[in-house]
């Protein structure tokens, strides 16, 4: 006996899975691609490599978009009608990891201009001894430019920064992607905006670690305003 067609309701549910089933698939690539970026970091940051560095801050900046933030809110919409409403919205609570340059280290003048994009000609506690046994007047060893164990410190903090920016935007949008599949907006919307707030403000959080790159005489190009 062949099979009866499909009821209309059945045909209807069906091409809805298939919208939400494509809708998944697409932000499940983001994900990945978030997780890819944090993973690139972590070498670039190791590495010191501020060129590449920008290149990543950058994209993902860039990553959490208009056209995604359509393709969750439409998600949101297909989860609803699918699942129906939340038995519970549930709380978001997080902050967004934030770093300024006067939670740093205290950096020597120069390096203390460029973490804070201008010049600074004071010295960090008059004639303090360096790392290296010498009279720090600003910089460690006169005018030779050697990094002082508080400029490495401080770079330390702004790439652990820059680290932490990363796997909060990839954890905050996966969070945002499963509720918008189950048809929570409220949670969906919350989490989104934290990931997307914490991705736009890697790049600001890039300037402030390639300042602590910055040693006496040397500028790093922060790239196009």
């Amino acid at each position: 006996m062949p099979d009866s067609d499909p009821s209309p309701t059945d045909a209807a549910l069906e091409r809805l899975d298939d919208e939400i089933t494509f809708l998944v698939d697409s932000l499940r690539d983001v994900s990945d691609s978030l997780a890819d970026l944090a993973f690139r970091l972590d070498a670039q940051l190791t590495e010191s490599d501020h060129e590449q560095v920008r290149i990543t801050t950058d994209r993902l900046a860039a990553t959490l978009n208009n056209h995604l933030t359509n393709d969750l809110t439409a998600l949101v919409g297909l989860g609803a009608i699918r699942h129906g409403a939340p038995a519970e919205v549930g709380t978001v609570d997080d902050e967004i990891p934030t770093l300024t340059a006067t939670d740093l280290p205290p950096l020597s003048g120069a390096a203390t201009g460029a973490a804070t994009g201008g010049t600074a000609n004071g010295t960090t506690g008059g004639n303090a001894t360096g790392a290296t046994g010498g009279s720090a007047n600003g910089t460690t060893g006169g005018a030779t430019g050697t990094t002082t164990e508080a400029e490495t410190g401080a770079r330390l903090v702004a790439a652990e920064h820059l680290r932490r920016l990363a796997a909060f935007v990839g954890s905050h949008f996966d969070l945002a992607r499963l509720a918008a599949e189950h048809g929570n907006a409220e949670r969906a919307m919350s989490e989104y905006r934290l990931a997307r707030q914490a991705a736009h403000s890697a790049p600001e959080a890039y300037r402030l670690w390639l300042g602590c790159l910055s040693e006496p005489g040397q500028e790093h190009d922060t790239g196009p305003d």
